[in-house]
């Protein structure tokens, strides 16, 4: 079932132009999904690379000092690069996935 259903979202992606997808034979969870894929494709298109960093490191389970030591950079500067990079958005995009599996 996996392979039928990622063969097809692969062909949805291409057609929709999106970056990452998720797919389950559960078509709630599809259509929630789908909108989560579409806000971290707009994101993903919109990151700088200090802020793909930043997040990386972040997403690792790094504090923002950590990451700022890593980076050799401030921990404001950090701060400012997962804020513009709206971060957030992940996280919630993270949250709710963990809340259903």
């Amino acid at each position: 079932m996996a392979f039928q259903l990622s063969g097809r979202e692969l062909d949805t992606m291409k057609k929709e132009n999106l970056l990452i997808s998720v797919k389950f034979e559960n078509g709630t969870l599809n259509d929630e999904w789908a909108v989560h894929t579409k806000v971290m494709t707009d994101l993903f298109e919109n990151w700088s690379t200090p802020q793909i960093e930043a997040i990386l490191l972040s997403l690792l389970g790094e504090t923002q000092s950590e990451v700022a030591v890593k980076l050799g950079v401030s921990q404001a500067a950090v701060h400012q690069r997962l804020k513009s990079a709206k971060y957030y958005l992940v996280q919630l995009i993270m949250n709710r996935y963990k809340q259903i599996f």
